[in-house]
């Protein structure tokens, strides 16, 4: 009877939660069986938002989207407004994985629509969260920092200790990209305390991947490998491909930074092929960035001019500014390596406003100071100088020496084949 469909529902929920993917579907499919077999499709709808939910954390997103298309025309026929609500916010995160940002913003505001409707709180922060994230990823910075804080107050407000761990590990990424980093690792210290205590296996795993680029900003190589190296293990253990893919992908980059060109390479790839089986179109375009960067550094200049037109092809295609803002600063590298100037000065002109805009610091001091030396080598030294100055600058404030340390020796280079003063010293 439905009595016991509740039972198994409520057990599938218990082990998703523990992270054990494989039994919660397992019970699922049981409780969506007898669900569908007694023609109530209320309880049909609710199971099957319970299954898209799973899939969705998986990675499996072509079967997260049409569990959840099942499960809306369900909520639909049965006039469950609040369920509606839900299932609406799990489909706008399926469209946000999968690169429909427009999409993705106009189901998040029709479900919060839904849960104030309704009076759900609990819902309404978790989809305010959801907001927040896709607001910082298309460049309206302000607006995903107001929603983070409104979200904060709605998890606390209703004791959803779960959903406050999670908006914390978003908010590692959040602080990490807009170069605050000392409280980036403060927040990380009261995330993972929650997400222990709640025993959210998986996001525990993504903040020690958010909390690692801290670490490896500031030189804490030795720690940012150790948070990877489990975040991984634990992404294998549950069976979280997509999280497994951006993790082997994070490592990948500390290996390439750290010159372990071969291993970097490997996870790379690996990466790349997860990302692709999943359908996780921002983490394959990112992934093709860091492959592309490891191109250049190995003297494959072809493969890496056409794998980052690729990654920048795919973050434009899914509204990703942030990520088309650094795409564009590592294109104009290849391009003034070639000694096309003119072309460099371009496309870190548009680089540079789109980090401004996304107030990434690091990325922003990165542009700045590259765009300094092209118009040092184009004939404009003051300009350049001036450039230069303000991006070594932002490199400092944000505590990212090893960038500053490479932007020191280029400049130095530049300046002397120009027959000018380093930029660093004062003018004569």
């Amino acid at each position: 009877g439905l009595e016991s469909v509740e039972s198994l529902r409520r057990a599938g929920v218990a082990w998703q939660e523990d992270s054990k993917d494989a039994v919660a579907e397992s019970l699922f499919e049981r409780a969506l069986g007898t669900a569908a077999a007694s023609g109530d499709r209320r309880v049909e709808g609710v199971i099957l938002s319970n299954v898209a939910a799973l899939h969705g954390e998986a990675g499996r997103m072509p079967a997260a989207e049409r569990a959840c298309e099942r499960a809306l025309a369900c909520h639909r026929e049965a006039g469950d407004r609040r369920m509606e609500g839900v299932s609406q916010g799990i489909l706008g995160q399926i469209y946000r994985e999968t690169g429909r940002p427009r999409e993705a913003e106009r189901l998040f505001g029709q479900a919060q629509a839904i849960h104030r409707e309704t009076g759900d709180r609990r819902s309404e922060g978790v989809v305010l969260t959801n907001l927040a994230s896709l607001l910082q990823s298309t460049g309206r910075i302000e607006e995903s920092e107001r929603l983070f804080g409104v979200a904060l107050a709605i998890h606390r407000e209703v004791g959803n200790r779960k959903a406050e761990g999670m908006l914390l590990a978003n908010l590692i990424y959040f602080l990490t990209t807009t170069g605050r980093w000392e409280r980036a690792e403060q927040t990380f210290g009261k995330g993972i305390a929650i997400l222990r205590q709640v025993g959210d296996r998986r996001t525990e795993a993504i903040a020690l991947g958010n909390v690692a680029a801290v670490y490896s900003n500031t030189g804490r190589v030795p720690e940012a490998e150790r948070c990877l190296q489990r975040a991984l293990a634990i992404h294998r253990e549950i069976g979280s491909r997509r999280f497994e893919g951006t993790a082997l992908s994070q490592l990948a980059s500390l290996y390439r930074n750290d010159g372990r060109m071969e291993p970097a390479e490997a996870a790379f790839r690996e990466a790349l092929a997860i990302q692709r089986e999943v359908g996780n179109r921002l983490g394959e375009g990112t992934t093709l960035g860091g492959l592309a960067n490891l191109f250049a550094a190995t003297g494959r200049e072809e493969e890496a001019l056409r794998t980052h037109e690729e990654a920048l092809a795919i973050h434009r295609r899914i509204g990703n500014r942030r990520s088309v803002g650094i795409s564009l600063g590592a294109l104009a590298t290849m391009h003034r390596a070639a000694g096309r100037l003119e072309e460099a000065e371009q496309l870190l002109q548009e680089s540079l406003a789109i980090l401004i805009e996304t107030r990434d610091v690091r990325f922003q001091g990165a542009s700045s100071c590259a765009l300094g030396l092209v118009r040092l080598q184009r004939g404009r030294p003051a300009e350049g100088r001036e450039l230069w100055r303000r991006g070594s600058a932002l490199l400092r404030e944000c505590g990212d020496l090893r960038q500053l340390e490479f932007e020191l020796e280029d400049m130095r280079k530049t300046c002397l084949a120009a027959v000018v003063t380093p930029f660093d010293e004062p003018m004569p």
